[in-house]
């Protein structure tokens, strides 16, 4: 069966905060189901930045990191073609599954 690539980025609106990546599912998957999971991440991704909105002492509410989760993740991905998905995989420096491996 074939896969679909998807090619993800995110942010919570800090330079140097910002993150990509590529998620591979099988044929059929949803768009519902690829949001959640680059949602997820984003927020991840997020959380381990969370310093920067907050500083270093990392003291703040559960109201406060809401609304910094609300506020500054962002996120967006959109499903790429083979070659976006080789290119990828060389700017990141991972070697790329071949078109057999994705069943393409």
């Amino acid at each position: 069966m074939s896969k679909v690539i998807v090619l993800a980025n995110c942010g919570n609106g800090y330079c140097g905060c910002e993150s990509e990546e590529v998620f591979i599912y099988e044929a059929g998957v949803s768009e519902k189901e690829i949001s959640e999971d680059v949602n997820d991440w984003a927020v991840e991704n997020a959380e381990s930045f969370a310093h920067v909105h907050f500083g270093w002492d990392g003291e703040y509410s559960d109201e406060e990191y809401e609304e910094y989760i609300e506020n500054h993740v962002d996120m967006d991905w959109y499903i790429a073609d083979y070659e976006e998905y080789v290119d990828w995989c060389e700017n990141w420096g991972y070697e790329p599954k071949s078109r057999e491996e994705l069943g393409m």
